[in-house]
């Protein structure tokens, strides 16, 4: 998916998905014949699991450090 595929129906600006990728938090998997970022379901996976940690009100520093935690330390830090 390029970027414009993967922000719109997630409801991402370009911008945030910048930020993302700034952080750590996504990868491109490649990109396409014309030079553009393509993205896979792991990275829109991803985007999802950010976008519903920012909704709980959790910061992009945040995000990096429970984003990839195992399951017992996220449920504490939902706590």
């Amino acid at each position: 998916m390029t970027l414009r595929e993967i922000c719109e129906p997630l409801g991402v600006s370009r911008r945030a998905l910048q930020g993302y990728e700034k952080a750590g938090l996504v990868t491109a998997s490649g990109r396409n014949k014309y030079g553009h970022l393509l993205y896979d379901k792991d990275a829109e996976m991803r985007i999802a699991q950010i976008k519903f940690y920012q909704q709980l009100g959790f910061s992009i520093k945040e995000i990096t450090m429970i984003i990839d935690a195992p399951d017992t330390e996220i449920k504490k830090a939902l706590e």
